[in-house]
């Protein structure tokens, strides 16, 4: 799989595993938007992998959402290992 493609999938999972645990947690994106101090669009846009963040914001969204990043990262990598695996057209 090349980088581009690597790079789609990450954000696609990353999106997915903030928005389940959002919510499981039963926590609206409004909510989530204040707890982190972050406009509701740009939450919005983090959980439809439409903005991808990094950083400061990646660490202030796992704890705000009670996330290991360190598992959240497990995760996501073995679900890129998996669509590598299958070859799927992305």
């Amino acid at each position: 799989m090349d980088e581009t493609k690597i790079d789609k999938v990450f954000h696609r999972l990353l999106a997915q595993e903030i928005q389940r645990a959002r919510k499981i947690q039963n926590i609206t994106q409004e909510a989530l938007a204040e707890k982190i101090n972050m406009s509701t669009n740009n939450t919005g846009e983090i959980g439809r992998g439409e903005s991808r963040p990094f950083g400061v914001t990646l660490f202030t969204l796992c704890r705000a959402l009670n996330i290991n990043s360190y598992e959240l990262f497990k995760r996501v990598e073995k679900e890129i290992e998996k669509d590598c695996n299958d070859d799927k057209p992305y």
